[in-house]
C-alpha cells in the first residue's frame, strides 16, 4: 500500500476537535449545505495561512459538496461538517466499536483502501474509487465513551 498525502490532516483535526464540542446529534439528509433549514450554527473560520472553512456545529445537512458515492456509517449521528477550498469533513459519532466502523469501509463495493495510519490515538484510512479518481479519507478514534468518524471527501 502506498502512503496517503497528508493534505487533510489540518482540517481533520480541527473536525475531531469539533465533534469532541458539538452537542445534541442527529441524521441529516444532503441539501444545499448552507444550514438555514435547521438553524444550526454556520461559520468561517479564518487559519494563520489566510485559508478559510465553513464550520457546521451540531446536526443540519450533509454539504452538496460532499461526494454522495461515500457513505455514511449506518446508525451513525451527524455531529458536524467542515468545508475548506479543498475538502469537505463531515463528523459522525457511533457507540459500535472502532473495529467495526473499520470493517465497515473496508467491506464497500467499488474503493480499494489504499493506506492504513495510526497518527496518535486515530486511525486513518484512505480510499480511491477503482472506476475514478475519487478517493476520501475515513479518520477514527475514541472519545467520550463514542467512536468518532471524520469522513474527509475532497471538493469536486
Amino acid at each position: 500500500m502506498r502512503c496517503a498525502t497528508n493534505r487533510s490532516l489540518p482540517i481533520v483535526a480541527v473536525g475531531i476537535a469539533l465533534v469532541v464540542a458539538a452537542e445534541g446529534c442527529s441524521r441529516s439528509e444532503r441539501s444545499d449545505g448552507h444550514g438555514a433549514a435547521s438553524g444550526a450554527p454556520n461559520s468561517w473560520v479564518r487559519a494563520d495561512d489566510g485559508s478559510e472553512a465553513r464550520v457546521r456545529l451540531g446536526p443540519g445537512p450533509i454539504p452538496a459538496e460532499f461526494p454522495p458515492n461515500v457513505p455514511l456509517y449506518p446508525g451513525a449521528q451527524l455531529t458536524s461538517t467542515v468545508r475548506t477550498a479543498k475538502d469537505v469533513v463531515v463528523l459522525l459519532s457511533t457507540r459500535d466499536p472502532v473495529g467495526a466502523v473499520l470493517e465497515f469501509y473496508r467491506k464497500q463495493p467499488g474503493y480499494e483502501e489504499i493506506s492504513d495510519q495510526t497518527i496518535g490515538d486515530q486511525r486513518v484510512l484512505h480510499f480511491k474509487h477503482a472506476a475514478s479518481t475519487k478517493d476520501f479519507q475515513v479518520v477514527v478514534k475514541v472519545g467520550d465513551g463514542l467512536t468518532q468518524v471524520s469522513l474527509v471527501a475532497p471538493v469536486g
